[in-house]
């Protein structure tokens, strides 16, 4: 199916997500931060989908938001914050970043895997 980027610093949350991912049929690529994320989508210009945290080391979940977009090649590919913050200013900044969807953890598996499908209904 689609190619997903998933980027958080804690592993043990990239493999819960990315779990969910795969299970609903997607390919996963990692990033352990904003900073190496851009590398990885760089060596992976097919990916279609971002799932990000915002509080990360190098480069927070906007920050890194706001360079992906940036490149032409990644502008239009939707990204899902993951992450503690829920604050309307931070996700003001999201959305202004280009952050189309937020979640606050702790996030149940089947409410990931509806949001996901959710914007790849609206992609195709």
């Amino acid at each position: 199916m689609a190619k997903v980027l998933v980027v958080d610093d804690s592993d043990n949350i990239r493999i819960f997500i990315k779990g969910i991912i795969e299970k609903a049929g997607h390919e996963v690529v990692e990033g352990h931060d904003g900073a190496h994320a851009l590398t990885v989508a760089k060596a992976n210009p097919d990916i279609k989908l971002v799932v990000t945290d915002f509080n990360m080391p190098n480069m927070d979940g906007i920050a890194f938001t706001k360079a992906f977009k940036a490149d032409p090649g990644f502008a239009s590919v939707p990204v899902l914050m993951i992450t503690t913050e829920g604050s309307d200013s931070l996700k003001a900044m999201g959305k202004e970043a280009g952050v189309l969807a937020w979640l606050t953890k702790p996030v149940a598996a089947e409410k990931v895997t509806a949001v996901i499908a959710k914007i790849f209904s609206k992609a195709a």
